[in-house]
């Protein structure tokens, strides 16, 4: 109902159909199955004008993020590029929308199947969740250009290589077993041994593969 042009299409569907009944009931329905038919048809076109808008408009901004990539981009592709978003924005919207009023119908019938709906809110929720700008030094900065290179920076400082040389496996702080450690964990387990980790373990624990205990949990 909020698509342009709906109230002037129903209103002069419903005056203009040329129906004549004397039974006002079958008048009324008539009226109705003819004004459905139109309704289905007109939103079957703006729906196909809406994908050709957000394709040409997606276009453009991959167009206008390949010149700001490249650091060449003036201030009518950024003007472009807002008015882009903006128009993608309000598609989202209507479609969102659409969904939501489809799946109170759907519900009923499908049950859980009816995942549109959902998927619909998800991308409204990114698209919501869309970074649209930083504060770099108390500025509120919008420009890509600007936003990307704080984002490359940011992360380069945080990933790269701490300076010195690099942790190794032969370095000295490491704890190492001594020759009596490396000896006892060689040794055959006994029958005793295993008697006892048995009898230890209470009636909701068990031993592991390795002679520890590790203990079940029956309730949370």
């Amino acid at each position: 109902m909020e698509m342009e042009g709906f109230q002037k299409l129903v209103v002069e569907t419903w005056n203009n159909d040329g129906i004549v009944n004397d039974n006002g009931m079958i008048l009324f329905k008539n009226k109705l199955q003819i004004l459905k038919k139109v309704i289905k048809e007109w939103v079957g076109l703006k729906k196909a004008c809406s994908y050709a808008l957000n394709k040409n408009h997606q276009m453009i901004l991959s167009s206008i993020d390949a010149k700001i990539d490249q650091g060449y981009a003036s201030a009518d592709d950024f003007k472009a590029r807002r008015d882009s978003l903006k128009i993608l924005g309000n598609q989202d919207r209507m479609e969102a929308k659409d969904l939501a009023q489809k799946a109170k119908i759907k519900w009923a019938l499908e049950g859980d199947e009816n995942t549109s709906f959902f998927h619909g809110s998800l991308k409204k929720k990114r698209h919501q969740l869309a970074i649209k700008g930083i504060l770099m030094n108390g500025e509120w900065v919008e420009d890509p250009g600007r936003v990307k290179a704080e984002f490359i920076s940011l992360f380069r400082k945080r990933f790269q290589q701490p300076p010195g040389a690099p942790p190794s496996l032969d370095s000295d702080p490491l704890s190492r077993l001594s020759p009596a450690q490396s000896d006892y964990l060689e040794r055959p387990i006994i029958r005793e041994e295993i008697k006892r980790a048995i009898w230890d373990c209470g009636g909701d624990r068990a031993p592991g593969p390795d002679g520890y205990t590790f203990k079940f949990f029956t309730s949370f």
